[in-house]
């Protein structure tokens, strides 16, 4: 027989694994009473069928991840997991009796939709839904300042006379006011020149404004190489990370961030 018949007799064994598995479990977990059977006699049962498969496993050099997936199938004829929210605990159970190693699995980038929690947020690139969405939020508002005209400058780098890229000092130590010798032009997301003065920047609700001092303090630092005089403001207007929905603004002055 092909090893593509095993591998489905493989998912049936790995899924009756994962059931009795499971079934063992509720007792325990969930205070479920399970009449007439004893639990030390289901999990027996759950190792000597979690046995089986791994020695099917074994004789067709079927993946981790192959197996995983079979073994998955047991969460979609369950449906008291829903019911109960309890998915993640049996999940962990199931893992444990089939053999699977989800570490390792996830650490090769293996994650499936069965397990892939809404909190964590995490795609396979890395870029959480916090992060997308900023992306999301900062885009969607330069297209907006672009088309209104009221801005000098839109999300790109602040220039000299010449065309120049101005550097300033990447980073300054806050208690000797020190400047690095490493040096990094700016991208304000939006400019407001002289007589109005003014750098807008997006940021998340919730993030403290020191973590982005040294930024703030070079897009200050360049806009005043640019117009040789510093902005009167610097507007920082938030947006729900969840959401990207507008979530208010704050006005800040130089003296703020460069004393």
């Amino acid at each position: 027989m092909s090893k593509g018949f095993w591998k489905k007799a493989l998912g049936v064994v790995a899924t009756v694994a994962v059931v009795v598995a499971c079934v063992a479990a509720l007792p325990v977990v969930a205070g479920v009473a399970v009449a007439g059977v004893s639990i030390a006699a289901i999990g027996t049962g759950a190792l000597v069928v979690g046995g089986v498969a791994a020695t099917i496993k074994a004789g067709l050099h079927i993946s981790d991840k192959e197996y995983f997936e079979a073994a998955l199938c047991a969460l979609d004829i369950i449906p008291a997991l829903k019911v109960l929210k309890l998915g993640k605990k049996m999940l962990t159970l199931g893992k444990a009796v089939v053999g699977a190693r989800p570490g390792s699995l996830i650490k090769r980038g293996f994650r499936p939709k069965q397990i892939a929690s809404k909190t964590v947020a995490k795609k396979t690139s890395g870029e959480t839904i916090a992060t997308k969405i900023g992306k999301q939020v900062h885009a969607r508002r330069a297209e907006i300042r672009k088309a209104s005209g009221k801005y000098d400058s839109v999300n790109e780098v602040l220039r000299d006379e010449a065309g120049n890229k101005i550097m300033v000092p990447k980073r300054v130590n806050t208690k000797t006011g020190i400047p690095s010798q490493k040096t990094q032009s700016v991208i304000p997301d939006a400019v407001k020149k002289p007589p109005r003065g003014q750098i807008i920047d997006d940021k998340p609700l919730g993030r403290p404004i020191s973590k982005d001092y040294q930024e703030i303090r070079r897009n200050i630092e360049a806009y005043e190489i640019k117009y040789g005089e510093p902005p009167h403001k610097i507007i920082i207007e938030r947006y729900n990370p969840k959401t990207g929905a507008p979530a208010g603004t704050e006005i800040f002055t130089p003296k703020d961030f460069i004393k």
